[in-house]
């Protein structure tokens, strides 16, 4: 299953279930398109699948947006994104795991 269309039913089930304003749903898609361009280069795959989704690839995203100079805030509010996808998506037995669970996220900073 292409990652994309999983997240487009998390999308439905934010609007939805959780009534998320469309601002919110908004800022989770920017998140998500840029975790998705991402892992398309990493994988070097036109379509990022649900398989594509793997610890190892959450990692390296937390890494490069640090190499891009991104704010620990702004590196642990896009992992909480695709947590919350992830979360998401082994409740409804579409996933056997979050793979951003294993993840040691910046530490917040008040």
């Amino acid at each position: 299953m292409r990652l994309s269309a999983l997240f487009e039913e998390f999308c439905d089930y934010l609007r939805v279930e959780k009534e998320a304003a469309p601002r919110t749903v908004t800022t989770y898609r920017s998140r998500f398109e840029d975790f998705t361009e991402f892992a398309r280069l990493e994988a070097k795959q036109p379509t990022v699948l649900t398989s594509h989704f793997t610890t190892d690839l959450c990692r390296a995203y937390q890494y490069a947006l640090d190499r891009r100079g991104c704010q620990a805030n702004t590196i642990r509010t896009r992992l909480a994104t695709l947590s919350s996808l992830g979360k998401w998506a082994v409740q409804r037995g579409r996933l056997d795991r979050n793979p951003v669970d294993q993840i040691v996220r910046p530490k917040r900073r008040d």
